[in-house]
């Protein structure tokens, strides 16, 4: 959304999601995952869920051929909001390494 609103155009957009809520929220921006717009229309490119990002390997990156990777990985056990988190040792925490 940073990109749109900053007008740089968006080819083609995919994302790596797997949570039900985070999915909820692509699904209310860009579509169901499977190319078509979404619900409130800012969506004017296709759009590919991949997935679980732990199955994305380098020939789908050299196929998809992406010019821009943004990642992140959970945070549950990493915030400070949650005080009873375990940090990186957290078994949200693994994807972080």
């Amino acid at each position: 959304m940073a990109l749109q609103k900053e007008g740089i155009r968006i080819a083609f957009y995919c994302s790596s999601e797997v949570d039900p809520d985070a999915l909820a929220v692509t699904d209310a921006r860009f579509g169901t995952g499977d190319g078509s717009a979404g619900a409130d229309n800012l969506c004017a490119f296709p759009f590919l869920n991949l997935g679980d990002v732990r199955l994305i390997d380098r020939q789908l990156l050299e196929r998809l051929q992406p010019d821009l990777i943004i990642g992140g990985s959970p945070c549950q056990d990493l915030s400070r909001l949650n005080i009873q988190g375990k940090g990186l040792q957290g078994l949200r925490s693994g994807l972080f390494f």
